[in-house]
């Protein structure tokens, strides 16, 4: 059906969906999504409802692509939780702000806020010298004689990065069936890939001890216990960030109740999908030493040679996989743009006045997005000068966003989940157990995330993750005495509309 939407010059147009929507308010022209976000949360309706559940959680698939651990579904059903009460584009952000209370609500809501935009800025340079890196490593497999060189990467990701910032801001209206399609780009090449891998080999399998119990530690730590933990990075930074679909909260019918099916949806298929592509990948090693050492400095391509047999068979594998990883940055840049979309409404940003506008003739936060790819592209200059130091800023993202997720969970476990009208996702009698344990593993994950990777430590080796992150909160807490304690009030919620809304 359509939804009845105003615009900037209040000339109102249908746009169609692919989710029913609320009854609309035909007088004030804005349907009841957008009246629960004003009276609720104090926000106008700024951005359409073009996304549908499907579409929402194509989005959030396509970013959470490896293995997930219980423990996220954790944090995700803590977020969900969240979402289902406060549905604002804010997420984390208005989420923390909340639960801390009228009290500490400002200034924590704050810090949760730039923690989860820093995340969203590294996880697109992540992305973007990933898909550097697979381009490359396509070169490299066509033409063996060229030599790896961190400036090929570069370019590669700028390319890939203002490539997906423009379909951001001139497909805004089509992100939904880019989103979609994506979905099926990411599940029939996981489809062709797990085929590939399991019938070419022929006799070059790996052994079922190397899958399954064989255990090779080469951090030089010498403690399997420690090499483990480490290992969880791993997994973390493939999940990603469970709050994704949040930032889009305010462009899907009911996100109440859709974004947190989006996220449950998300998690559970990740985990399916990423257990069955990560066994098929293993079986395909056979020459773990080739693999480590690939000069392509992308070792898929070398499982995929070693799986296939033949170079051919890894360039189209390799092929397929940067087809399905490339809406990854999409829907990254999607995230970052809106996250500082809504920093800069409640002016919390710099230069928030020019950072909250939405484009009149492209329907989103054009300017906040454009700003996210600029940060990108200088934070991929740190690449081309030490890919050490790209790699030690990257790996910081996942300490990043799993604080900002405790500074909403963590005020919400001590306020005893009172502050809050409970929306229609509700974990009842299971929150506070569920919100403690999520928070457990955060905190044991990010002492564990700061120590150095690999032994004896050295200054090319070194974890410089508690120096980023300790760097970024020293910037938080400037800009907080600078520009936050005088000028920010903080994004509203109004218990006695959300109480009403619910009954």
């Amino acid at each position: 059906m359509t939804a009845e939407k105003a615009n900037s010059n209040s000339n109102s147009r249908q746009r169609t969906t692919g989710t029913s929507v609320a009854a609309t308010d035909t007088t004030e022209g804005r349907d009841h999504d957008a009246l629960k976000l004003e009276a609720a949360l104090g926000h106008k309706q700024a951005l359409e409802r073009n996304f549908g559940l499907f579409s929402l959680t194509s989005l959030g698939i396509v970013i959470a692509k490896i293995l997930v651990s219980i423990f996220y579904a954790l944090i995700s059903a803590s977020l969900a939780e969240l979402v289902s009460a406060i549905p604002s584009s804010g997420g984390v952000y208005h989420w923390a702000s909340v639960t801390a209370g009228s009290r500490y609500g400002r200034v924590v809501g704050w810090f949760a806020g730039f923690l989860n935009l820093c995340g969203w800025l590294l996880s697109a340079a992540s992305i973007s010298s990933t898909l550097g890196n697979e381009l490359v490593a396509l070169y490299q497999l066509a033409n063996p004689e060229v030599e790896w060189n961190a400036w090929q990467v570069f370019i590669a990701f700028q390319l890939v990065n203002w490539l997906c910032c423009a379909i951001v801001i001139f497909a805004n209206r089509h992100l939904p069936l880019i989103n979609s399609v994506a979905f099926y780009l990411s599940m029939g090449g996981l489809l062709v890939t797990v085929l590939v891998l399991a019938i070419m080999p022929r006799g070059r399998r790996a052994s079922d001890a190397f899958v399954w119990t064989e255990y090779n530690d080469l951090t030089g730590w010498n403690n399997d216990g420690l090499c483990f933990m480490l290992g969880l990075i791993n997994a973390a930074f493939a999940v990603g960030t469970p709050d994704c679909q949040s930032h889009v909260a305010e462009e899907i019918p009911e996100p109440e109740r859709n974004v947190p099916k989006g996220i449950m949806i998300q998690i559970g298929t990740s985990f399916l999908t990423a257990f069955v592509y990560l066994i098929a990948l293993f079986y395909g090693i056979t020459d773990i030493d080739a693999v480590l050492a690939s000069p392509s400095k992308f070792p898929t391509a070398e499982i995929y040679r070693q799986a296939t047999g033949s170079t051919h068979g890894a360039l189209g594998l390799t092929a397929v996989l940067f087809l399905a990883t490339f809406p990854t940055l999409i829907g990254t840049l999607i995230t970052g743009g809106r996250t500082l979309w809504t920093l800069s409404r409640d002016n919390a940003a710099p230069f928030s006045p020019f950072f909250s506008v939405i484009s009149p003739r492209f329907g989103s936060p054009l300017r906040a997005t454009v700003a996210v790819s600029c940060i990108t592209s200088c934070l991929g200059l740190i690449y081309a000068g030490s890919t050490t130091a790209f790699a030690a800023l990257i790996g910081s993202y996942i300490v990043l966003s799993t604080l900002s997720y405790a500074g909403a969970i963590l005020p919400h476990v001590l306020t005893r989940r009172a502050t809050i009208v409970p929306g229609p996702f509700h974990l009842g009698r299971w929150g506070m157990p569920v919100n403690v344990a999520a928070l457990v593993y955060i905190f044991v994950m990010v002492v564990f995330f700061c120590f150095p990777f690999v032994m004896p430590v050295q200054a090319a080796n070194m974890n410089y993750t508690s120096a980023i992150v300790g760097g970024v909160l020293v910037l938080i807490t400037g800009w907080w005495f600078v520009h936050g304690r005088g000028n920010y009030e903080g994004p509203k919620y109004f218990r006695e509309a959300m109480e009403v809304g619910s009954s």
